[in-house]
């Protein structure tokens, strides 16, 4: 409701909030790894240490994918799934994404 001036704008992002069906919610592409016609993800599992998981994803979204199944947004920690050291087992230490992009 604010009044804007020639030369302001306004920038509106989507929160990760679920669908319209109320099914699933939304994760960044970055986050999910696609092989062999097949979504997974890398969580942090027992002892800390990673764990592979495969998701059923829906709609793709402005680089955003819909997860269906597979993960809860409310309790797993998403690893970020790019490195040498990524592999099922290895050991996880907790990261912001500006620290994700630097490291």
């Amino acid at each position: 409701d604010a009044d804007l001036s020639d030369n302001e704008y306004v920038s509106v992002q989507r929160e990760n909030a679920g669908t319209s069906s109320g099914e699933g919610f939304y994760l960044e592409n970055m986050y999910i790894l696609n092989e062999n016609g097949k979504s997974y993800v890398y969580v942090r599992g027992d002892n800390n240490r990673l764990e592979k998981r495969q998701i059923k994803t829906g709609v793709i979204y402005y680089g955003s994918t819909q997860v269906l199944s597979g993960l809860d947004r409310n309790t797993d920690w998403i690893a970020f799934p790019y490195g040498k050291q990524v592999k099922d087992g290895a050991a996880t230490r907790e990261a912001t994404t500006d620290e994700l992009y630097n490291y």
